[in-house]
């Protein structure tokens, strides 16, 4: 997903959530709200791959997409970017 995020050039974790009906199959889950740079809104999506211990707010994230695609929100998740130069 292009874009860049405030304070840096991929979008960053921005709140943890607890809940989400749509990932309850896929317990336990984290949800999490992702700022990008100039928009005005957050995007929920799931956070994939990262221990609870290393969630933290402004975490550098990557968007990744389910390859048998519905249409949905729920088609896209996250995982953390690394050293941020990922996909650059």
């Amino acid at each position: 997903m292009a874009g860049a995020a405030a304070g840096g050039s991929h979008p960053h974790l921005h709140h943890l959530l607890l809940r989400g009906e749509a990932f309850l199959k896929e317990t336990p889950f984290t949800l999490i709200l992702v700022e990008f740079e100039g928009a005005d809104t957050l995007f929920l999506s799931r956070l994939v791959g990262v221990p609870d211990e290393e969630v933290e707010i402004g975490l550098p994230v990557r968007a990744r997409f389910l390859r048998n695609s519905k249409f949905k929100p729920t088609d896209v998740y996250f995982v953390a970017s690394g050293d941020g130069t990922e996909g650059s």
